[in-house]
């Protein structure tokens, strides 16, 4: 009783057995009620249908518990326009006297949040919100020689001793400054460091699915985004687990502009939900929220489906007949055996296994990463002390490079496969008529020169077949 919740549950009794003759005893019954919880060390409940002391009305009632809402986690925020430091400051006061001076953490990259004086025109800045809630609250770290000014800020922690980095991202509107920008944003982390990415991209990432009307700079920069996408090996849960809807949160509401991205293997493990929502702060984008969480809910893993790279590894095919010849002969032992119930008793194990080599499969390649690039700077510390630094520095990196780029190829196609088997599924999106516009095509390159002569262009097209 000595907590704020044992105060609280003394000050309910009191109210509750107020008007009654024999409080003291109703009281003590109901404290050894809640003494008996305590020692079995849970209390298993019913949401439904449960009694509830109503506090307005000094009775008991009939109702469903309501979990009470968990606050939010990590806010990121794009084009802030801070004023000036004061402004900041205004901000931050009102932030600690509705959360709690120590109950957040915030990062901001703008750089009117440096000067004192007022600027006529404000654009652009990026800040990153985090609850005390969050896992690695403590070890939160601006990365701040990683910033872009006003478009870029990173923010690092750990989970359980492993790196977690959270991006937030504003792209530049004009399409002539995104490629150098996101050719510009780091990609040099930890072999085994989580990502979480979210931001304003200013490009539709799906042209079909994420833009109204297709525009002529829809596709600047974006190859370049999603390079650096794919070295973080994020995904896009909303639209794998939405992989038809249209929604456009970009303003006037033409595109889909705004995405929270995530390491593939936290939302295979931890998805709830993900959605886009009316913006409660007042901007004019839609506001995206995603849900991570370790508790129960009704979304279940995605399928799993057996890589082929597997299948180039002799040992593995070798291991696959021989349990499928084992399996044959115990068939033909007695033929009164329930050959189905045996079947799929053999597809459950062989699932089981392949999928455990899948896992030691991915942690070979990071190891192989992780102790090549140990060598290589072992190689560039000892330098000093070896006659023949150069070249095994450059034997070590060589050997680094080729091995790391064979793996970003691997996660290249791990994507393009699933992109492949999600966009070409035989739904009335993929078997919509095409629009009604046509490209013409006034000129062709024949033998070097170019023509323009409308036979010719059609039978450089044609001629080949």
């Amino acid at each position: 009783m000595e907590t704020d919740l044992g105060t609280l549950l003394w000050e309910t009794m009191e109210d509750m057995y107020s008007g009654d003759d024999d409080d003291d005893i109703g009281m003590r019954l109901t404290f050894s009620t809640i003494l008996e919880f305590q020692e079995q060390g849970c209390l298993d409940v019913t949401t439904t249908n449960q009694v509830m002391f109503d506090p307005d009305t000094k009775c008991l009632t009939f109702g469903d518990v309501t979990a009470p809402a968990s606050p939010t986690q990590c806010v990121l925020f794009q084009e802030t326009k801070f004023n000036n430091n004061k402004h900041l400051d205004t901000f931050k006061f009102h932030l600690s006297n509705e959360v709690g001076a120590d109950a957040y953490k915030l990062f901001t990259n703008d750089h009117r949040t440096l000067r004192s004086d007022t600027l006529n025109h404000r654009s652009c800045g990026v800040a990153s919100y985090f609850h005390s809630s969050m896992p690695g609250f403590e070890d939160l770290q601006h990365i701040i020689q990683l910033d872009i000014p006003d478009r870029y800020l990173v923010v690092q922690t750990l989970w359980q001793g492993t790196p977690v980095y959270f991006h937030n991202v504003y792209a530049p509107v004009q399409p002539h400054l995104r490629q150098s920008f996101f050719e510009a944003l780091p990609r040099d982390f930890e072999h085994d460091s989580v990502h979480l990415v979210g931001g304003d991209f200013n490009i539709p990432f799906e042209a079909a699915l994420d833009a109204s009307m297709p525009r002529v700079d829809g596709n600047t920069g974006k190859a370049e985004c999603f390079e650096w996408l794919t070295a973080l090996r994020v995904v896009d849960p909303w639209r794998i687990h939405h992989p038809h809807e249209r929604v456009y949160s970009g303003p006037g509401r033409c595109n889909r502009l705004d995405y929270l991205l995530v390491d593939h293997d936290l939302m295979a493990c931890y998805y709830k939900d993900a959605q886009y929502s009316k913006n409660v702060f007042g901007g004019d984008h839609l506001q995206h929220v995603l849900t991570l969480s370790n508790g129960a809910h009704d979304q279940g893993r995605g399928q799993w489906r057996l890589p082929k790279e597997l299948l180039s590894n002799p040992n593995i095919v070798n291991a696959i007949k021989e349990e499928a010849t084992r399996l044959l002969d115990a068939m033909c032992v007695d033929e009164n055996q329930n050959f189905g119930a045996m079947w799929y008793g053999w597809l459950k194990r062989m699932k089981k296994r392949l999928q455990t080599c899948h896992r030691h499969h991915l942690q070979h390649w990071k190891d192989t990463l992780h102790q090549l690039k140990l060598a290589w700077l072992a190689a560039r510390q000892n330098a000093a002390d070896d006659e023949d630094a150069a070249g095994r520095i450059a034997a070590t990196r060589d050997a680094y490079d080729t091995t790391k780029s064979e793996y970003e190829q691997l996660l290249k196609d791990q994507q393009f496969d699933f992109h492949a088997n999600v966009n070409e599924r035989g739904t009335s999106h993929f078997f919509r008529r095409p629009r009604d516009y046509k490209v013409p095509i006034c000129t062709a390159t024949i033998d070097g020169v170019a023509v323009t002569d409308k036979a010719a262009v059609q039978a450089a097209f044609t001629d080949h077949w």
